[in-house]
């Protein structure tokens, strides 16, 4: 049984990953057998699929790291803000 944690010394494992792995496949499985209906070939979502998921990856990266790191209040519970230097007070 896989556990959470590494499946070799050199692989990760995360059940999220998976999870989203299977779920993105299946939607384009899926996608891939409603596009003739639409008029476009089926096979046609394969060809976009590894771009989609590199740029969904990648999005998401950007997107948490902007919202958890704005910078405006140092967070020194995390790795990314630790040692960060406070905000300024604007107060007079």
């Amino acid at each position: 049984m896989i556990g959470a944690g590494n499946v070799a010394s050199w692989l990760p494992f995360s059940w999220l990953g998976f999870a989203i792995l299977v779920g993105s496949l299946l939607g384009a499985w899926w996608a891939g057998r409603a596009l003739p209906r639409l008029g476009v070939e089926g096979s046609y979502i394969w060809s976009i699929y590894p771009v989609a998921m590199l740029a969904g990856v990648a999005g998401a990266k950007l997107w948490s790291a902007g919202r958890h790191c704005s910078r405006t209040a140092a967070c020194p519970s995390c790795r990314c803000c630790a040692g960060a230097p406070e905000p300024r007070s604007t107060a007079a």
